[in-house]
């Protein structure tokens, strides 16, 4: 059981505490003060241990850069971001990798040299090991992270440096290294955890990435209602409202899930919109159904309790 404060309804100066069980999850659709609500938390929590993830990363990345080490971890420990600015930290990140290793390396050296036989097993795992470790795993190919370089291959493919990654490989070190440095029992806030990830390596990427931090507490924010389904943890808080007249407030509806419930049907049709024609469908797991209407036909394979189809208008000729 975790529990966090939280901005109170309609309030721009009082809180209140929400207590729930695995990950928090916000939900709300563009313009629901998501992202402002992420700053807040960096800002104004009492946790002495926040690490915020903004949506907004710039994804630039070199090689380590050895000049920059002695103050890496200061740096990277101490950044914040503004709300108006994409993040820009990941070469902060990378050289804060590249000195633990370093260090680790160098005081494994220096302990197996007082060790007259030598023997000692093998050294600990650094943290850029863990993200390599978990990086190959994730994605069908080898991230190398040797000689104070960066680079990734596949079996059909040559050796190309970090600069030329797409984004989810590069988001994917960008999330791993930052979530595994963070304090132990930190309160971690993730903006858009989804973006970039293909939609088939996003369960498997965040399962491992809870797992690992049992210790830390996980806030979400999303709008993806397939991140926000997914994600274990009895409670979603919809953000309904956001205002910055005499002060920044929420408003904002707390959701109680069980195994057998669902986000509720307003929340999906206002974070999906009504422009588009949106059909609900609802059977059994495995089934497979046909929907047929005068403006379109659809085959449809239940792959939850409901799914949610967009459609389109068939002419009138068909």
């Amino acid at each position: 059981m975790s529990s966090i404060e939280i901005p109170k309804q309609n309030s721009t100066t009082d809180r209140e505490s929400i207590t729930f069980e695995g990950a928090l999850v916000f939900v709300g659709a563009n313009g629901s003060g998501k992202s402002r609500l992420g700053v807040w938390f960096e800002n104004s929590s009492p946790s002495p241990s926040i690490v915020r993830i903004a949506a907004q990363r710039i994804l630039t990345v070199q090689d380590p850069q050895p000049a920059n080490f002695n103050k890496a971890e200061q740096q990277h420990k101490t950044r914040k971001t503004k709300i108006e600015q994409p993040a820009d930290d990941f070469q902060l990140l990378i050289n804060r990798l590249f000195k633990e290793s370093q260090e680790r390396d160098a005081q494994y050296t220096k302990e197996m040299r007082k060790t007259s036989n030598g023997e000692r097993g093998a050294p600990p795992d650094a943290v850029l090991d863990q993200v390599v470790s978990h990086w190959n795993g994730i994605f069908d190919r080898d991230l190398e992270c040797e000689a104070g370089t960066i680079k990734s291959s596949t079996k059909s493919c040559s050796p190309y440096p970090a600069n030329q990654m797409s984004d989810g490989e590069k988001v994917a070190l960008y999330l791993l290294g930052n979530i595994l440095f963070a304090e132990k029992d930190a309160v971690i806030i993730v903006d858009e955890p989804e973006i970039h990830l293909h939609r088939a390596l996003v369960r498997q990427f965040w399962s491992y990435i809870l797992k690992t931090r049992e210790d830390c507490t996980f806030v979400f924010i999303t709008h993806d209602l397939d991140f926000a389904a997914f994600v274990e943890g009895d409670t979603v808080i919809w953000l309904r409202q956001y205002s910055n007249e005499g002060g920044e407030k929420w408003n904002w509806e707390t959701i109680k899930l069980d195994p057998d419930s669902s986000l509720p049907e307003e929340l999906k049709l206002e974070v999906l919109g009504s422009r588009t024609p949106t059909l609900l469908v609802e059977g059994e797991l495995g089934d497979m159904i046909i929907v047929s209407t005068r403006k379109f036909t659809a085959t449809v394979l239940m792959c939850d309790r409901f799914v949610v189809l967009r459609t389109s208008y068939v002419s009138p000729e068909h």
